[in-house]
């Protein structure tokens, strides 16, 4: 999607998206070994430049609300990897993903709120967060599959076009 959104092409339907993450989870799989989540840097170099062949992109760490809100004001998209146990969406099957990413597109000053697109879930477009409660759920988490995690380090990828 965020590639999609940076090349000024139609955003791809839930089907295409299905289709892309297969794609990527076999190119994944083939080259490295494996395919489950992967931290910032890796989804930087493995899937942006390695796969998609997207170089207009980078990963940022120790971040906070203003670098978000600093990307979004610049035009960029911003995906942040999360626990998507911790930002109480109805719309997850209970209790949500553990690892998760979301696409923060804009803020609302007037609400504090993040506005986001989530393919997670059907009613994930235009979905709005409270600041503070989609901070206290983002960190990197380690590639692999549910690997432990030794420290939090808030991080994001910005996507520019």
């Amino acid at each position: 999607m965020a590639v999609a959104w940076a090349k000024n092409e139609k955003l791809p339907t839930s089907a295409e998206v299905e289709k892309k993450i297969i794609a990527i989870s076999n190119y994944e799989q083939q080259i490295y070994g494996e395919f489950h989540s992967t931290n910032v840097s890796d989804t930087v170099e493995r899937i942006f430049k390695g796969y998609l062949k997207y170089n207009n992109v980078e990963a940022r760490y120790n971040i906070d609300k203003n670098d978000i809100i600093d990307e979004l004001k610049k035009g960029n998209l911003v995906i942040v990897p999360l626990n998507g146990q911790k930002i109480g969406n109805p719309y997850y099957t209970p209790p949500g993903p553990l690892e998760h990413e979301l696409v923060i597109k804009g803020y609302d000053p007037a609400k504090d709120q993040f506005i986001t697109n989530d393919p997670g879930t059907r009613r994930g477009e235009n979905y709005h967060y409270p600041a503070n409660t989609l901070m206290a759920a983002i960190y990197d988490y380690p590639t692999g599959h549910r690997e432990p995690v030794s420290r939090i380090i808030k991080a994001m990828i910005v996507v520019s076009r």
